[in-house]
């Protein structure tokens, strides 16, 4: 139910009258000023009151025990700025990244774990695009994180856990800059997979193991700097495209693949 001036979330209630005045005052501030400050009240999850503030511009949540947001936070579409340092947050919600006017966004880097820091890296417009593939990827199916300058994935524990998780049938890694393919995301990835795309990266090799990502139906190594396939590939008994071209083999794959 949305929350009403009455009715403050029970973290903040159960600190006494003080606080329920503080948190009050805030947030009828915020309704003229476009800017609430939830700061260092207890807060363990985003007030429901909050998600019906028309026009909302700055959401400042620091120093409370906030460890996700809700679905229901991309009608916060006005959002300029959030801060949500000093939170237990270790994944950035992908509904941040439905919010198109995003200036600012104030985070724990070392608490943090997704987005990936090879995406953090890359500055704030990158973060919100990444968040916002994510976020419709959750109805698609599809992991789409083509040509966003990524040069190698580190982050074994977040990849094939929170990001490419059991729905997703189909990657498109295209026109990065990736130099290798690790082997965790052949051993960890969920054998839902059935379309993946490295296309116009830098790959020179991949790893022996890489037969190990058996749902495949489409595979795109087209333009990189392959010179051969590991074995494993001929594990790859669902392949019914691949795509070979452009690469610097010494030995011509065999009949079959698409050159």
């Amino acid at each position: 139910d949305v929350e009403t001036f009455t009715s403050p979330p029970p973290e903040v209630f159960s600190q006494g009258i003080d606080m329920v005045v503080e948190y009050l005052a805030r947030v009828e501030m915020a309704r003229t000023t476009k800017d609430l400050q939830l700061v260092d009240i207890g807060l363990q999850s985003l007030p429901s009151a909050v998600l019906e503030m028309d026009g909302l511009q700055v959401l400042n949540l620091d120093g409370n025990n906030i460890r996700s947001l809700p679905p229901a936070f991309t009608r916060l579409e006005y959002l300029q700025e959030i801060s949500l340092q000093g939170n237990p947050i270790v994944a950035l919600p992908p509904e941040i990244g439905t919010i198109p006017g995003l200036k600012e966004l104030h985070y724990d880097r070392t608490v943090l774990r997704n987005p990936p820091a090879e995406i953090l890296d890359r500055g704030l417009e990158v973060t919100v695009a990444f968040l916002r593939r994510l976020y419709d990827s959750r109805f698609t199916g599809v992991v789409d994180v083509h040509a966003m300058g990524l040069d190698n994935l580190v982050a074994a524990e977040v990849w094939p856990t929170q990001i490419v998780t059991p729905s997703i049938t189909k990657l498109n890694f295209k026109s990065n800059s990736l130099t290798q393919w690790p082997s965790w995301m052949c051993e960890r990835v969920g054998g839902n997979l059935n379309s993946l795309s490295l296309a116009s990266n830098q790959l020179a090799s991949l790893p022996l193991v890489f037969g190990m990502l058996g749902g495949l139906t489409k595979l795109n190594l087209s333009q990189n700097h392959l010179k051969s396939l590991p074995a494993s590939v001929a594990d790859l008994t669902a392949l019914t495209k691949l795509k070979i071209a452009n690469n610097d083999f010494s030995i011509v794959p065999p009949p079959g693949f698409e050159l």
